[in-house]
Formats: C-alpha cells, sequence, structure tokens
C-alpha cells in the first residue's frame, strides 16, 4: 500500500501533503500528510489516514542520517510513530488512526527542547521583592533542591553583572555581603540547600536586581528586587515652640517610611543625650513607631534644640522657648483656655495647644 500525494501550500511554515490511501491498488479513503523543511532535508509526519497504511520515510542525504534519527525519535515520543523496531524495512504498517497534537502542526519544523541535565530545582519563587530599611541587615534567600555536587551557585548584581559570591566564597570587596550556605532544609528531606545573601549596613545605593545562578546545564537562576528606603523621624508641631516656666512639655516623634520599629531612640538636648537625666525630671515613652519626650516643670535653663535620633531613621529636631512672666501674643493666640501657672504643651496636626491642667 502507498500514498499518492498532492503538495498543497499551508499557512504557517512546512508544507501539507494530501493524497489517498491505496490498498491492494484500490483507493481507499483519503490521507493527510504533513512535511516540515528542515535544513535541506525534510521529515513525514502522518496525520490521519484510515485503514491499514504504508508510508515510506523521506530520502536523506547520509549526512543528515543522524537528524533524522533523532526526529523519528521524538515522533515516537509523541505516539505520531509506531515504537522503533516495528517497521525495520522502513515501512510501518497496520491500522492505526494518528491523532497529534494540533499544536504541534501550527507552525514550522521546532527543535526539542534542550535536555536538562541537572535535577536541581529552585524551591524560591522567582522576581521575590525585599524591601529593608538604610541601615538594616538585607536577606536575599535562594533555595535549591537536589544541587549535585559539580554545580555551584552564586550571587550576581545585574546592573553592573558584578559577582558577588561564588559557592560560599564572597569576590566583593564590599566587606557588608556575604552568603550563608545551609544544607539542612527539609524540602525534601537531605536535599534541599539554601543560599541567602546577606547585605549588612544596606544603603539606598543597594537597591536593584540580583541573580541567584546555579551552573547547569542549561544555565539556570532566579530574581531578587531589594529596595532599601530611607526612614525619617519628624517632631509633630511648629519647628519653633513656646512654653512658660513651670509647665510640662510632651515632645512626640513619629517615624516615616519606616519596616521595623527601631531598636532605640535618644533624645539631645543640645549635644547632651538626656533619655536617663533625672535632674532634668524627663522621661521617655517608645513604643512602635513613636517615642514621647515628657519634661515636668520646665524652667529657662530647658530652652534649647531638642533632636529625636531613632536608631534607624533621620534624626529631626525643635528648639523650644521657654517664657519667664507673661507670655508672648504669638503663644497667647495659639492658647484656647487662658493662661494659668501650669500648662502641657501638645503637638498635634502641626498647631501648637496650650491645655489647661
Amino acid at each position: 500500500m502507498a500514498c499518492l500525494p498532492a503538495t498543497v501550500p499551508v499557512a504557517r511554515g512546512g508544507e501539507a501533503s494530501q493524497g489517498d490511501c491505496v490498498r491492494n491498488g484500490k483507493v481507499d479513503g483519503s490521507g493527510d500528510f504533513v512535511v516540515w523543511e528542515r535544513k535541506g532535508g525534510s521529515f513525514l509526519v502522518v496525520i490521519s489516514c484510515r485503514g491499514p497504511v504504508s508510508v515510506k520515510r523521506p530520502a536523506v542525504a547520509a549526512s543528515r542520517q543522524r537528524h533524522v534519527a533523532r526526529d523519528l525519535d521524538s515522533a515516537r515520543r509523541r505516539g505520531l510513530l509506531p515504537p522503533k523496531g516495528s517497521d525495520p524495512q522502513g515501512l510501518h504498517e497496520g491500522p492505526r488512526l494518528w491523532t497529534p497534537d494540533p499544536r504541534l502542526l501550527l507552525g514550522p519544523y521546532e527543535e526539542d527542547e534542550p535536555r536538562r541535565l541537572t535535577n536541581a530545582r529552585f524551591l524560591t519563587a522567582n522576581n521575590t521583592i525585599t524591601t529593608v530599611q538604610v541601615g538594616t541587615t538585607a536577606a536575599l534567600r535562594c533555595q535549591i533542591n537536589d544541587v549535585a555536587e559539580h554545580e555551584t551557585v552564586s550571587w550576581v548584581r545585574r546592573r553592573d553583572h558584578h559577582l558577588i559570591t561564588l559557592g560560599s566564597h564572597t569576590y566583593s570587596n564590599d566587606d557588608r555581603f556575604h552568603v550563608s550556605h545551609s544544607p539542612p532544609f527539609k524540602i525534601p528531606p537531605g536535599k534541599g540547600k539554601e543560599w541567602t545573601l546577606y547585605i549588612r549596613y544596606a544603603q539606598v545605593r543597594d537597591s536593584g536586581l540580583y541573580e541567584c545562578q546555579l551552573s547547569a546545564h542549561p544555565p539556570m537562576g532566579i530574581l531578587a528586587n531589594l529596595t532599601v528606603i530611607q526612614a525619617v523621624s519628624e517632631i509633630t508641631g511648629r519647628p519653633d515652640l513656646y512654653a512658660q516656666e513651670g509647665s510640662d512639655v510632651t515632645l512626640l516623634c513619629r517615624l516615616r517610611n519606616y519596616t521595623e520599629p527601631p531598636t532605640y531612640v535618644f533624645w539631645y538636648h543640645g549635644d547632651q543625650m538626656i533619655n536617663y537625666d533625672a535632674d532634668r525630671k524627663v522621661s521617655v515613652v517608645s513604643r512602635g513607631g513613636e517615642s514621647e519626650l515628657r519634661l515636668a516643670s520646665v524652667s529657662h535653663v530647658a530652652s534649647g534644640n531638642y533632636t529625636c535620633f531613632p536608631a534607624n531613621a533621620k534624626p529631626s529636631s525643635v528648639i523650644l522657648h521657654v517664657i519667664t512672666g507673661e507670655a508672648p501674643a504669638a503663644m497667647q493666640r495659639a492658647a484656647a483656655p487662658p493662661l494659668h501657672s501650669a500648662y502641657t504643651v501638645a503637638l498635634a496636626s502641626g498647631t501648637l495647644v496650650l491645655l489647661n491642667l
């Protein structure tokens, strides 16, 4: 039995052939075939043919035999041709209807994807986003499963293709960078490993893309996006504050753009830290992203510059003026109630308010 094709064009590459399936010298049904062009050679794929079929393999130059053999093996794996060994004479016969995945027939011949020569797989998602504050430690994680002994993991900064680490060794002159290799990762047991890139005292200039690469074939890698932000502090209210002698004063310092609360907040009067100055009747209460400085019964010596200095944010300052005697006109306009011998200066919404005790 043989098929007598008549070539017709197809929309996207290659050629399609249509012909009749001939059995015992008589036409019996129709057949559809596709011939993909490949570097001077061709590869015949049977799409469908009703009844027993006999299809000759295309003649190919000896120099192309290796490529054709690989193509035929690929067709067998995809179910387009019978298993190897069932057609030793170059013919394949049998009452088979081959119906390949239509996606295989939408374009010109495409080579199989390169075979993976590694069992390694990334367990960390690609394009992770990490946000840290200036001065803190950034940790970029890279978890890989089934890394072979001959395979190496490296970290590269993408903007300048700078090699930071290779294996457990650091190749950057910046001693803020180092890698931590943690073998006993639990997914799956005994086969997962973690390479975490640490950047101590992170700066805004460290922001950008970093790539965790595996020296496999083909090369593999995932990206990590680091953003380093600058947290700032702000003492609520006006930059110049007024309080009458003998009153209590409260200064409230708030942080903005912070990812974690500061480990400490120091308050300075001039250039002297006063957090623990009992003689000045000072108390400091810090919680989350806020710190409150309380001054009891202020005198004229309490006048001056006050600075809020968080551990991980830019400082901010105000100037306190302690008034002896009558309050100035500006201070009286800011006060809702009449002035008395004791006040609390409350800073809220950018307005100085004197509250009667």
